[in-house]
């Protein structure tokens, strides 16, 4: 029982602090943004590149960015990344 106390603090602790470690570097982020077809497309890539908070939720909002990057309109870019 004391284990199992033991390990359930552990983990609320780990997920208390902010992890940083999947963030991309700025020159990443400069290629991948620079890969967009659209500037608002660019700028939501370049926008969600940055260090994260919390790992899951930027990466899928990073992964929506980049394939609203291969939009050919601003309209399309918009539409698929507000539909992701």
């Amino acid at each position: 029982m004391k284990q199992l106390k033991i390990l359930i603090l552990i983990l609320g602790i780990s997920f208390y602090f902010p992890t940083y470690s999947f963030a991309y570097t700025e020159l990443e982020c400069s290629q991948l943004a620079a890969k967009a077809k659209t500037e608002y497309a660019a700028r939501k890539i370049y926008d969600e590149c940055g260090p994260r908070d919390s790992f899951f939720s930027k990466s899928y909002e990073l992964k929506c960015a980049i394939k609203s990057g291969q939009a050919l309109t601003v309209y399309a870019a918009r539409k698929i990344y507000d539909d992701c």
